[in-house]
C-alpha cells in the first residue's frame, strides 16, 4: 500500500506535463501515445488535487488506484502492470530515484 498527497514529488511523463500546465488535452493524450511507443522523459513534477491510494498485493498482475478528494473517493482504475521484483536495492517496476533499502517482511 502506498499513498501519495497533492504536494509530493513525484515524476511525470514530459508531454502530459506540458498538457496539464497548458490546459490543452490534446498534447496529454499525444503523451499516452509517446509512452506506447517506448519515448518519453520523466521530469520531477508535484502532485496536484487529490489524493492516491495505491494497493499492490505481493505478485499481483494489477494495482488499484483511488483517487480521493474534500468529497471522498472521485475515482478509481486498476492498472495492470508485471509483478514487483525485490532485490537487495530496490524494486521493479519503478522509475523512481528513490530505493527500498530492503524489501518488506
Amino acid at each position: 500500500m502506498a499513498a501519495c498527497p497533492p504536494g509530493a514529488e513525484t515524476r511525470w511523463p514530459a508531454l502530459y506535463v506540458k498538457g496539464r500546465a497548458d490546459g490543452d488535452r490534446t498534447v496529454r493524450t499525444e503523451a499516452f501515445g509517446a509512452r506506447a511507443r517506448g519515448v518519453w522523459e520523466l521530469p520531477g513534477a508535484v502532485w496536484q488535487e487529490t489524493e492516491l491510494l495505491l494497493w499492490k498485493p505481493p505478485a499481483a498482475w494489477y494495482t488499484v488506484n483511488a483517487f480521493y478528494a474534500i468529497g471522498g473517493l472521485r475515482n478509481w482504475y486498476v492498472n495492470f502492470q508485471h509483478p514487483t521484483v525485490w532485490y537487495a536495492m530496490g524494486s521493479t517496476p519503478s522509475t523512481s530515484p528513490w530505493t527500498w533499502s530492503s524489501p518488506p517482511t
